[in-house]
């Protein structure tokens, strides 16, 4: 959990020890994902999500720098963040849309100095996508990844209770979950690492453990606001006038959380604020962890599930926890049936009408039939449920005027083949990878011979229950496909499965996304309308302005982006900043994100009928398309 200044006051009252590197040889290190990638230089560049969200040759870089940690004998256990409790404050995560705005003007008039500055104050580095990306990459590289069912921080000091890693590499504020001693940097090249120790920290400050808690929250977390009286000059020191944590150590010395909570300027404001502590203390003290010993999910000292469900919502079953843990679905969908929301608070750098229009409509029906995915091997109730949506820009709008997702039933055609059918189509194709035009080509010919798989499409019963892993990429793929009516419910294809079977694996993602998008009518060369909130004069024509030969360079850009750029070893790359292709990939972004939960959720249909079928799914399943074997 991050905590405002603790780090740097640590650092300033030289509480961060130094320690060398061999010390760490042949140790576990339990690994907060997120922490590790913001301390990366590999997503250090604040032009990253303007230039589309994902920081160029992420990948290599990390595979460079692990290098080192192989090098030194340190074995990594990555730990990414699951279910993330909502919290109406973003003390680490605002934007200013001003300011924004303000970056977009600077370039386009050229002056990229002033645009970084912008940039720097709104950084959106580390997204969900990218977390996604980096944690089946790194499962690829044979490295040890799971995912938290709630904070990463609660589960690396489970890990470390019960001995599965010998240290934990984390920010500082992990120490509020317990762990007594956290590894915060390591510097391979002069082969030291950098550590903080709880006891230590307690007795200088002559502070109990609860107290250090205490003072965390009032300085501010990712769940609450810094107190504000501790933002006031005459509580921090006179030569910077800036907050201080000593000045949240002091004022617990004084009096405990409680007693300051009931001191506020406003009534308004004090109830703003104490639904933020509120939340971060049941975070705190019981946030729920997969337990080794049992594999069962519980929150932190098995008090009752009640004393969370405000916060967390509602227990799901054990086995769709497990799937988030081993990282084959992603948290957002448990979260939404477990809190019945669906949050979509992180606005992108070049916020549109359009954009903003993808989530309203267009996605609805791809998020609806995701859940009903899931919710269909749940407790019936699930199926039933509301989930509301909210939106970044929807914050003033009351909670009954919101948008609902309801799970969908979807279609019901019966997928069913045997093993060797399958490796008879493999051969016949002579296809090296299980992808979507594998499965469109097998269906065609199908069709074609009156073949078992399209006579068993309108039979009654369930889809088959795949023996090995190409099986269930088969399987996954034809789910997929239907879900996203490439087949009718009579079970033929139709005029985009005729044209995406007949794709080069290399381009079908591209093809996917863009058939997508023409569906929603967002693939052309119209120019986006910018938010309200950025401002005007973006140096952005609008549809009146706009040429007919600009409007065919905007489509030709944009599509031709949606193909991979391979890079040449050795040689720099470098762009221009544009706020089209910026906003043309926030929409494709938003997309392909809904194109994976889809496919998580179709792969976590076929587990939920049998968890244990998970030892099927290879590493970094999830990768981007493009890779080699078979790919979902």
């Amino acid at each position: 959990m991050r905590v405002r200044h603790l780090h740097t006051y640590l650092k300033e009252q030289g509480l961060v020890a130094q320690a060398p590197l061999d010390a760490l040889s042949q140790a576990v290190v339990g690994v907060d994902a997120e922490y590790f990638l913001r301390s990366s230089v590999a997503v250090s560049d604040v032009f990253t999500e303007a230039l589309g969200g994902m920081p160029t040759a992420l990948f290599g870089i990390l595979d460079r720098e692990l290098a080192a940690w192989t090098r030194a004998g340190i074995t990594p256990v990555f730990v990414f963040s699951g279910i993330a409790p909502s919290s109406p404050h973003r003390l680490f995560h605002s934007l200013v849309p001003a300011e924004v705005g303000a970056a977009w003007r600077a370039i386009g008039s050229g002056d990229y100095g002033s645009a970084a500055k912008f940039f720097a104050k709104n950084p959106v580095l580390v997204t969900d996508d990218v977390l996604a990306f980096v944690m089946h990459h790194l499962s690829r590289q044979g490295y040890s990844c799971i995912c938290a069912p709630y904070l990463a921080g609660a589960q690396l000091c489970q890990l470390a209770e019960h001995g599965v890693c010998q240290a934990v590499f984390a920010q500082p504020g992990a120490m509020m979950f317990g762990c007594p001693r956290v590894v915060t940097a390591v510097d391979f090249n002069a082969g030291m690492f950098e550590w903080v120790d709880l006891t230590h920290i307690l007795t200088t400050w002559d502070i109990a453990r609860y107290q250090f808690v205490d003072a965390c929250m009032l300085a501010g977390t990712e769940f609450c606001l810094t107190y504000p009286y501790l933002n006031l000059e005459h509580f921090n020191p006179a030569q910077t006038n800036q907050f201080c944590f000593y000045s949240a150590v002091g004022f617990i010395r004084q009096a405990p959380l409680t007693n300051w909570l009931q001191t506020f300027p406003s009534a308004e404001m004090r109830d703003s604020y104490l639904e933020g502590y509120r939340t971060c203390e049941l975070l705190v003290r019981g946030s729920p962890v997969l337990r080794i010993q049992d594999m069962k999910v519980m929150p932190v000292g098995n008090p009752s599930w009640t004393t969370v469900r405000d916060v967390l919502g509602a227990k799901l079953p054990d086995q769709l926890y497990l799937l988030v843990f081993f990282g084959v679905l992603s948290p957002k969908l448990p979260a939404a049936l477990a809190t019945q929301r669906w949050e979509d608070s992180v606005p992108p750098l070049a916020d549109t009408s359009e954009y903003r229009d993808v989530l309203r409509t267009d996605l609805v029906e791809i998020r609806q039939r995701a859940l009903g995915l899931i919710a269909r091997r749940l407790h019936s109730g699930f199926m039933a449920m509301a989930v509301t949506t909210m939106g970044y820009f929807e914050q003033t709008i009351p909670v009954g005027q919101l948008q609902q997702l309801r799970p969908a039933a979807g279609p019901k055609l019966r997928w069913v083949f045997t093993r060797e059918e399958l490796h008879a189509e493999i051969i016949r194709q002579g296809a090296a990878v299980i992808d979507c035009a594998f499965c469109l080509r097998w269906h065609r010919h199908q069709v074609q011979i009156g073949g078992n798989l399209y006579r068993e499409l309108q039979m009654p019963g369930g889809s088959c229950m795949p023996t090995d892993a190409t099986s269930l990429a088969a399987l996954v793929h034809f789910m997929l496909l239907e879900n996203l009516s490439y087949f009718s419910e009579a079970g033929y294809m139709t005029y985009h499965g005729e044209c995406l079977g007949g794709t080069p694996h290399c381009f079908q993602e591209a093809m996917l996304t863009a058939f997508q998008m023409l569906g929603f009518g967002v693939l052309d060369g119209e120019p986006y309308q910018p938010a309200e909130e950025m401002g005007t004069d973006l140096q952005y024509p609008t549809s009146e302005e706009i040429s007919n030969a600009q409007r065919s360079r905007y489509l030709i850009s944009r599509v031709v982006s949606l193909l991979p750029m391979r890079l040449v070893p050795g040689r720099a790359w470098g762009s221009e900043v544009d706020f089209d292709l910026s906003a043309f990939h926030a929409v494709v972004g938003a997309l392909k994100k809904g194109l994976r939960q889809l496919t998580e959720a179709s792969l976590a249909n076929v587990l939920l009928r049998d968890i244990s079928l998970v030892r099927l799914v290879p590493p970094g399943v999830m990768k981007p398309v493009g890779g080699e074997g078979s790919s979902m």
